[in-house]
């Protein structure tokens, strides 16, 4: 798996921080969490966030 450093604004990091330790993950694992909702979003716009979030 191919890595890369990226600048992130500190408010969502500190919002992943605080999501990921009350969802049991990881601050970098949260923001993976959220990108994967969010390219399951965009590529199916008509489908509802609940459906989306249980399927992943």
């Amino acid at each position: 798996m191919a890595t890369a450093s990226v600048r992130l604004d500190r408010d969502l990091v500190e919002k992943a921080t605080i999501m990921g330790k009350a969802l049991n993950r990881t601050m970098p694992k949260q923001i993976k969490h959220w990108a994967k909702i969010g390219e399951m979003m965009e590529a199916n716009p008509d489908l509802p966030y609940e459906f989306v979030k249980n399927a992943i």
